[in-house]
């Protein structure tokens, strides 16, 4: 077997890398964090190769399309039987212009919508000789692009080069770089043509190759959410001299949201170099897990190809099937992969049994999920009767949860004191809540979670909350139970107190600094009538005397009473809510029946459940039970009685016979190749 440069493909949420390898050498560049930033869009890249296979002078189209040979037993991409290797591989010139050595070109397609390009970097690497370079030190820097298929070109200078010898000392591997943001910006859309990119056509053992590739972020106004975007750029030679070996990584710094990924929300890209269909034995894993879509099986993810989500790119001139030397893929990695919820790291395994291949440029692109907070606020005085009395103490307690898809950073509850009432000190307490200790807190700041304060005229009370709370600033609210929060505190009625109403609110941000609250109102009265009095708490509606009410309130009813003078009645109301939430959930068929609060689906369709809130009205639960698809392959082989064995999905076969391999699709769910 040939030593060749494959590629290996890598996702980026972290700020920080381990490595541990096994007979592996260190970057040659450092995976630097080249953009990161939170925005409604998107990463993607595009390009093509500027090298191909010929034959007598001329193209050779079944080697750069084959995609479907039986014959070829190594089980490469579609089971082609052609790589690089001492090929005759000669330069691509599409533009017919005589000033151009080499040309390709390819599309920048983005979503329909208001778009707006964010960053732009326009990458190219090879195989040169070695004597070139030497003869010129800066031709590995320069390059051309255009807008188009016609016109000027725009040279280039990279502003980044890295080099390593190949197998020997006779030519150069590189990967060269230029930021092409505003150049980008300008253009828009549409094709692009790229010139004079620096290869040598030596026939050579490994192959020659050459190609370039651009990397877009996008930020478009229609997106229906969003995304934490990274790119990381460098370039690592992983070499193992014949010897099976692999290359870990272990990203740390993750923030997966607090709910079960679905495919599509999250996005894995990958430029790499000199990857070849007709070999097998490279693969990258994620947490264990072999990576693989229709076009990139986990035997040989690395396989010279363009791709989307399983499906080829065609937008290019030339069109190739096998680029013979540059991959760019991306694939949906939201389940599958053992990413758990709240995951703050994830582990990485790239390998090969007997290759060599060089890293580039790495994209992830996750689905950021937003935070629902609620709160609500109770009132309870000292005699229990349910009125304020001059003097008395009254127990405020505020409670909520996180009912939305995300965590809500930066968490905080604040309470400013409405008049007639005076906070009695010593009585801040956190019943419970993420991130916070319970108990008593002080009434100062900056020492525990919670402090008072005074601002102009107004007392106000505030209590930090969150994993990684401190005394200073909130942190971390998560969804569901796991962001349940209770806390109290203790204030006094004036001497001649009026009706209090308090509201309390709670505030946070998304993971895109979007900022959130949720309010809820405590109202206790003071007992003027000379009728009967009331309490009521309810939820919903509430008819009284004929009238019904949907809010909280005081409410008056006068009437003659056995006397004949005038009583007025008095109405204490407040009112709690009902909730609703809807669920969609999307499951294979072996994973009915499914359960889900108490109810049972053995079918996919609707049903709603009805619970209690955390107020105790009726909560109605709804799951939207959707059957993702199943895949299924069937493939004939006939084999020559003298092959004792037949190796068929890395399973050795030694009779006839019919097999089955399962494996998962890229909707997560099964799929069995007969």
């Amino acid at each position: 077997m040939k030593n060749k440069s494959k590629k290996i493909a890598l996702i980026f949420i972290a700020f920080s890398f381990t490595f541990f390898n096994v007979k592996a050498q260190t970057p040659t560049r450092n995976y630097d964090l080249s953009y990161s930033k939170n925005l409604k869009g998107c990463v993607t890249s595009f390009g093509n190769t500027i090298m191909n296979a010929v034959t007598n002078g001329v193209p050779d189209l079944t080697q750069m399309n084959e995609t479907a040979d039986p014959n070829n037993t190594s089980g490469g991409l579609g089971f082609s039987q052609y790589g690089n290797d001492v090929l005759d591989m000669k330069q691509i010139d599409i533009d017919a212009n005589p000033l151009t050595r080499n040309s390709s070109s390819a599309d920048l397609i983005l979503p329909v919508g208001t778009t707006s390009i964010k960053f732009a970097k326009l990458y190219w690497g090879g195989r040169i000789d070695a004597t070139v370079v030497r003869g010129s030190v800066d031709t590995l820097r320069k390059i051309k692009i255009r807008k188009g298929t016609t016109g000027n070109y725009t040279s280039l200078s990279a502003q980044d080069v890295v080099t390593v010898f190949s197998t020997d000392s006779t030519s150069e591997v590189y990967q060269s770089f230029v930021d092409i943001t505003n150049f980008i910006q300008t253009n828009g859309t549409g094709t692009y043509t790229v010139a004079d990119l620096p290869v040598s056509e030596t026939d050579v053992q490994g192959g020659q190759y050459g190609g370039w590739a651009i990397t877009v972020v996008y930020e478009n106004t229609n997106a229906p959410y969003y995304s934490c975007v990274k790119i990381y750029d460098g370039f690592a030679r992983v070499y193992n001299g014949g010897i099976a070996g692999s290359l870990g990584i272990t990203l740390t710094g993750l923030d997966v949201p607090g709910i079960p990924l679905n495919n599509s929300d999250a996005m894995m890209g990958t430029i790499s170099w000199e990857g070849d269909a007709n070999l097998t034995g490279d693969y990258i894993k994620i947490n264990g897990i072999p990576v693989s879509d229709p076009l990139n099986p986990s035997t040989n993810f690395y396989n010279g190809s363009i791709t989307r989500d399983g499906s080829f790119v065609t937008t290019k001139n030339p069109n190739f099937s096998n680029q013979m030397g540059i991959d760019i893929d991306e694939v949906s990695v939201g389940n599958g992969y053992n990413i758990p919820t709240n995951a703050t790291s994830i582990d990485f395994e790239f390998g090969t049994t007997a290759d060599q291949y060089y890293p580039s440029v790495f994209t992830f692109c996750i689905r950021v999920k937003d935070p629902v907070l609620t709160l609500n606020k109770l009132v309870t005085d000292a005699d229990g009767n349910g009125y304020v009395n001059p003097s008395e103490a009254l127990t405020y307690t505020i409670s909520g949860t996180n009912q939305g898809q995300g965590s809500s950073y930066h968490s905080y509850i604040i309470d400013t004191l409405p008049s007639g009432v005076t906070y009695i000190p010593g009585t801040l307490e956190v019943v419970y809540a993420p991130g916070v200790t319970p108990g008593i807190k002080t009434d100062a700041y900056g020492d525990d979670a919670g402090f008072v304060a005074v601002n102009g005229t107004k007392t106000y009370i505030k209590f930090f909350i969150g994993n990684g709370a401190t005394a200073t600033l909130g942190g971390e609210v998560p969804n569901g139970t796991a962001g349940n929060y209770n806390v109290k505190f203790k204030v006094r009625g004036d001497l001649l107190p009026d009706n209090i109403t308090n509201i309390a609110s709670i505030h946070g941000e998304s993971l895109i600094g979007d900022t959130y609250f949720n309010e809820g109102t405590a109202p206790i009265y003071v007992n003027f009538a000379t009728g009967n009095a009331e309490n009521q708490r309810v939820c919903n509606t509430y008819t009284w005397h004929g009238t019904t009410y949907t809010a909280s309130g005081q409410y008056l009813y006068s009437y003659n009473n056995s006397s004949g003078s005038i009583s007025t009645d008095t109405l204490h109301l407040t009112i709690f809510h009902s909730t609703i939430s809807v669920t969609n959930i999307s499951i294979c068929p072996n994973q009915l029946p499914y359960s889900w609060n108490g109810l049972i689906f053995t079918q996919t369709g609707t049903q709603t459940i009805h619970l209690t809130n955390s107020v105790g009205c009726d909560s109605a639960a709804t799951l939207n039970l959707i059957l993702k698809a199943t895949s299924t392959s069937t493939t004939n082989v006939a084999v020559c009685s003298n092959v004792p064995t037949y190796t068929w999905n890395s399973i050795i076969r030694n009779a006839p016979g019919t097999y089955t391999y399962t494996t998962t699709n890229s909707k997560g769910c099964d799929s069995v190749a007969t």
